[in-house]
C-alpha cells in the first residue's frame, strides 16, 4: 500500500474519531465561529512551526501562483461557510452525507465518463432532483440540503485546486497547509465576536487545543498528503467512507437522527453508492 492510500485511511479514521468524540464537545464553547477562528490560527501556527524551513518558499509561491492560490483559498473558504450554514439549516447527519458523497460522485463521474462537462451536468441534475423531492417535504430542509450539496462540491474543488497548486509549486502538504487558513482568518477577523474569543481563551483553552489538533491539524495533514499523492478524485472516493463509519458510530451511540427510518434508507443507499467503484473496479481504474 502506498503512503498516499495509507494517509487517506488515516484521514478517515481520524476524521470519524473527531466527529464522534471531539466536535460534539466544542459546542460548550458557545460560539462556533469564534472557535473555528481560533482553531485556524492555532493550525496555521503549528504548520508554520513544523515547516519553518520551507516557509519562505511557501509564501513566495503565493506570488508566483497567485491565481491558483486564490482558487485554493476560495474553495476551502466556501467549504467551511457552506458547512456551517448547512448544519444550521439541516443537521450534522445531512452535512456529512452530502459533504463526502457529492465529492465522491463527482470523482466517479470524472473517472468513468472522462468529461468534466458531462460530470458536472449529471451532478447538477441529481442535485435538482434531490431538491425537488425535499421541496415537497420542507422548504427549510430544502435550503439546508442545497447548502450541504454545495459544501460537497466546494470540498471536491478545493482538493482538485490544492492538488494542482502542489504540482505547480512542487510543494508538499505542510507547505500548502501553512498558508491555507490565512485568507479565512483575515475574513473571520472582521465578523467574529471578540467577547466570545476572550471567553473561549479564558475558560476552554485546553479544549480548544484538543479540538484544533484533532479536527484540523492532524486529519488535515493526512488528507492533504493523500490528495497530493493519489489525486483529488481517488482521495474523494476513499474519503467518502467517512460517512458510513460515522453513521455506524452514531447508531451505536443511539443518535435519534441517525436511527430514524429516512436516515437509515439514505445511509444504506449512500453506502451502496460509495462501495460501487470497488465492486466494479475495472471501470474505475482502482
Amino acid at each position: 500500500m502506498s503512503l498516499g492510500y495509507l494517509s487517506a485511511l488515516l484521514y478517515i479514521a481520524l476524521t470519524v474519531f473527531s466527529i464522534l468524540f471531539v466536535e460534539n464537545k466544542f459546542t460548550i464553547m458557545r460560539d462556533s465561529s469564534a472557535t473555528l477562528f481560533l482553531a485556524m490560527i492555532i493550525a496555521s501556527i503549528v504548520f508554520t512551526v513544523i515547516g519553518y524551513k520551507d516557509a519562505k518558499k511557501s509564501y513566495s509561491n503565493i506570488i508566483k501562483e497567485t491565481r491558483s492560490y486564490i482558487y485554493v483559498s476560495l474553495w476551502v473558504g466556501l467549504t467551511w461557510v457552506f458547512t456551517i450554514y448547512g448544519v444550521a439549516y439541516s443537521n450534522g447527519f445531512l452535512i456529512n452525507l452530502f459533504l463526502f458523497l457529492t465529492a465522491a460522485v463527482i470523482s466517479y463521474l470524472l473517472i468513468f465518463l472522462k468529461s468534466k462537462v458531462k460530470s458536472y451536468l449529471i451532478v447538477f441534475i441529481c442535485g435538482t432532483l434531490v431538491l425537488f423531492v425535499a421541496l415537497l417535504c420542507n422548504l427549510h430542509l430544502t435550503l439546508g440540503i442545497f447548502i450541504c450539496f454545495l459544501a460537497g462540491l466546494a470540498s471536491f474543488l478545493y482538493r482538485k485546486s490544492s492538488g494542482d497548486y502542489a504540482a505547480k509549486t512542487n510543494t508538499g502538504a505542510i507547505a500548502i497547509l501553512m498558508t491555507r487558513f490565512w485568507p479565512m482568518i483575515i475574513i473571520f477577523a472582521f465578523f467574529v465576536d471578540y467577547h466570545n474569543v476572550g471567553y473561549i481563551l479564558s475558560n476552554h483553552f485546553g479544549l480548544l487545543i484538543i479540538f484544533s489538533l484533532c479536527s484540523l491539524v492532524i486529519p488535515t495533514f493526512f488528507g492533504q498528503y493523500a490528495v497530493n499523492v493519489i489525486g483529488a478524485e481517488k482521495a474523494s472516493m476513499i474519503f467518502a467512507f467517512i460517512f458510513p463509519f460515522t453513521w455506524l458510530g452514531e447508531l451505536v451511540a443511539k443518535n435519534p437522527v441517525a436511527s430514524s427510518i429516512p436516515s437509515l434508507i439514505l445511509s444504506v443507499c449512500a453506502t451502496v453508492i460509495i462501495c460501487m467503484p470497488y465492486v466494479f473496479k475495472k471501470y474505475f481504474k482502482l
